[in-house]
């Protein structure tokens, strides 16, 4: 007969929350502020509306009342996907248990992000997530999928991320990026370091390999690691990897259809893949490093971290 063991139930529990890195939080509700808006009913609902005027706040729509909101839900740019969104996304459950899962790794491993109430909106903007505070805003119509009409108009790099599987991974990211603002310290890499800690952050919240966080094909990858010494050394003998010139780091780290500033074949923001080298090498020596660290001024800015973490492409 095969032996069962029986774990009592407060020592089960306890290895449950301390497994996996708060990795066991359930669900986060995702609120329809989408759906309340284009209703036409009056918004009631006090977490609604303190959502909607937060909204309406930030993005330059004044206050919030119930003749706003009837002329925000027949703008055009709303309008046009809210029979997708609808359809697409008639049930966030799923997304609810994995956004739940991301936060209770940010709880262990990032504690400055703090996340209260989390509304799903329609966004006339190209940010499709939105961070004010603690209040997260998800703009389900970024993410109908590639083969979605009114995304004709964005060039093949943009469009390619515009997909469900992208939501968790661009939530963390502006999570991090919200907590952790880049500090320019004056050198490229600097900017390098911080990009590639990013992208460490966002892996280890999401579970995620290095070519989804990064937004990379599977060929585009492949083009990186082929190149990745070329790149590096491109880095070197253009004198920009210690340029003082902001204008150089943003040619590597902003989307892009290439990153021409490397070479004319690279992928857009290619200096976030290397960037993520950079950091991955220094992890490799020092792994106890927390993720906060990483993304500190103070380590990424510092004069040591590009000797310290030896790397070699």
């Amino acid at each position: 007969m095969r032996k069962i063991s029986i774990i009592p139930i407060c020592m089960a529990l306890l290895l449950l929350l301390s497994c996996g890195g708060g990795e066991t939080a359930g669900p986060k509700e995702i609120r329809r502020l989408d759906r309340a808006l284009i209703s036409g009913d009056p918004v009631t609902d006090s977490v609604m509306r303190g959502g909607a005027a937060l909204l309406f706040r930030i993005s330059g729509y004044g206050e919030f009342d119930d003749s706003s909101a009837i002329r925000y839900a027949a703008m055009p740019s709303i309008s046009i996907h809210t029979r997708a969104v609808d359809s697409a996304f008639a049930d966030l459950g799923a997304l609810e248990v994995n956004l739940g899962d991301m936060l209770g790794r940010a709880a262990t491993l990032l504690p400055g992000i703090k996340v209260g109430d989390v509304f799903a909106i329609i966004s006339p903007f190209n940010q499709s997530v939105l961070v004010s505070d603690s209040t997260l805003f998800i703009g389900l119509n970024h993410y109908l999928g590639t083969s979605y009409a009114p995304y004709a108009y964005f060039p093949d790099y943009l469009r390619s991320r515009k997909v469900p599987s992208r939501i968790i991974p661009d939530v963390a990211e502006a999570l991090v990026r919200g907590a952790y603002p880049f500090q320019y310290g004056g050198r490229t890499v600097g900017r390098l370091f911080y990009e590639g800690a990013v992208a460490e952050a966002v892996m280890q919240l999401t579970g995620e390999d290095e070519a989804v966080v990064l937004g990379y094909t599977p060929e585009q990858m492949q083009w990186l690691e082929d190149n990745e010494s070329d790149m590096w050394n491109a880095l070197i003998e253009r004198r920009i990897l210690f340029s003082g010139n902001p204008d150089d780091s943003r040619a590597l780290v902003f989307p892009g259809p290439v990153t021409s500033s490397l070479h004319p074949e690279a992928p857009g923001a290619a200096g976030r893949f290397v960037g993520h080298r950079l950091v991955r090498s220094y992890l490799d020596k020092h792994s106890r490093l927390p993720l906060d660290t990483l993304l500190s001024p103070e380590f990424y800015n510092s004069e040591d971290a590009l000797s310290n973490s030896r790397y070699t492409p």
